[in-house]
């Protein structure tokens, strides 16, 4: 038995929001994503998914349709494996790609390969089974009545963490009416998107300090490895590097410097699971905690690949995802991924990611696709 690549479909599309969700740094209606269908000879396809975010990692929908366009012909066509082994190997050594081009088609070729050899893709995962995975929820940088009706739906709904955005005039009435809906016993950590200084963020989150947040989401500018430093040795709370975190070399640099407590490990962002994972070794290293994170309108073939991590590597204190039915008007795979009652879901069977594309669905939402065979 062989797995050999014969053809690539690359779609943009963009599934719409049932609302639209609003952070310091974009206020978003559709998921802007990129989808990589990956056909074998023997007509077995895989699907993969990333949503490139220009002011995370400088992608967007058409340069990593360039950037596939131009690397894909040479490195996955006509490629044969003999084992679902070696091609997770293979995925480990293209390096003309990376961020969500490289997720993108990561996904699509070991979906593809866990379907043709029977395994499902936490195989190359290692870890033990977790029997129990549970998701975070978020609020956007909604109104403050909008976020007491958040609130009040998530406790209602069984959430035992929450993320909340912040970074803007009514933070403090925002995460007032947080914790006054959440309760007292339910966990809110809170994400910045780099909107504030070093002495901003400070001074801000010693005044939010009052509201017990657990745990404070990329406070400064990306590119601002000091001020980063700075805010987590400033703070008794632990500071995550998110935008600031997107490949193991970020990793690296944040871990010799101490510059942060935690990672915000983003599958689409770091360049897909083998890249996570690594990511994620780093972190143990150090002694730096992490959470599994998503992109905002993720579709189910992300979110099957987040569940996949979640429940094969140890030590993910936070995991977002899996919003499927709770985000978008419509998701494009046949099963329903989304996260149930207290935000608990299952490990997923089956070979490949374990999720059935609806190509139909996927279809009406395409806004640009180029194949290459």
């Amino acid at each position: 038995m062989r797995a050999k690549v014969s053809k690539i479909d690359i779609f943009s599309a963009d599934i719409p929001f049932k609302k639209s969700f609003k952070h310091a740094s974009k206020t978003r209606n559709t998921s802007e994503s990129i989808f990589v269908r990956l056909e074998l000879e023997s007509g077995v396809c895989g699907f993969g998914e990333s949503l490139p975010r220009q002011y995370v990692t400088g992608e967007t929908q058409s340069s990593v349709i360039d950037a596939l366009k131009q690397a894909v012909p040479e490195t996955f066509l006509g490629k044969t494996f003999s084992s679902f082994e070696d091609a997770v190997e293979f995925c480990g050594s293209f390096e003309s790609l990376s961020g969500a081009s490289k997720c993108a088609c990561e996904l699509a070729l070991l979906d593809a390969a866990g379907k043709r050899f029977n395994r499902p893709v936490s195989d190359m995962l290692n870890g033990p089974i977790s029997g129990k995975i549970r998701y975070s929820a978020g609020i956007g940088s909604d109104s403050v009545f909008e976020t007491a009706v958040s609130a009040l739906k998530l406790r209602l709904y069984g959430i035992k963490d929450v993320k909340l955005k912040v970074g803007d005039s009514i933070d403090i009435d925002r995460l007032r009416a947080a914790r006054r809906y959440l309760g007292r016993k339910i966990d809110i950590r809170i994400d910045a998107n780099c909107a504030w200084s070093a002495e901003e963020a400070i001074e801000k989150l010693t005044v939010m300090r009052d509201f017990h947040f657990s745990a404070i989401e990329q406070p400064v500018r990306k590119d601002d490895i000091e001020s980063l430093k700075k805010v987590s040795n400033a703070i008794p709370e632990p500071v995550m590097a998110d935008e600031s975190l997107c490949d193991i070399k970020d990793a690296k640099v944040l871990a010799e410097s101490r510059a942060c407590d935690m990672f915000n490990i983003r599958i689409s962002k770091c360049g897909g699971l083998l890249e996570s994972l690594k990511i994620a070794e780093v972190a143990n290293r150090a002694g730096i905690s992490f959470q599994l994170g998503c992109q905002v309108g993720e579709s189910g073939v992300l979110s099957a690949a987040g569940r996949h991590f979640a429940s094969r590597v140890s030590g993910v204190k936070y995991l977002e995802g899996s919003y499927a039915k709770h985000l978008l008007e419509e998701d494009i795979v046949k099963e329903d991924v989304s996260f149930g009652y207290g935000g608990l879901a299952q490990p997923l069977k089956g070979a490949g990611l374990g999720i059935t594309v609806d190509e139909e669905k996927l279809n009406k939402y395409v806004t640009d696709r180029v194949t290459i065979k």
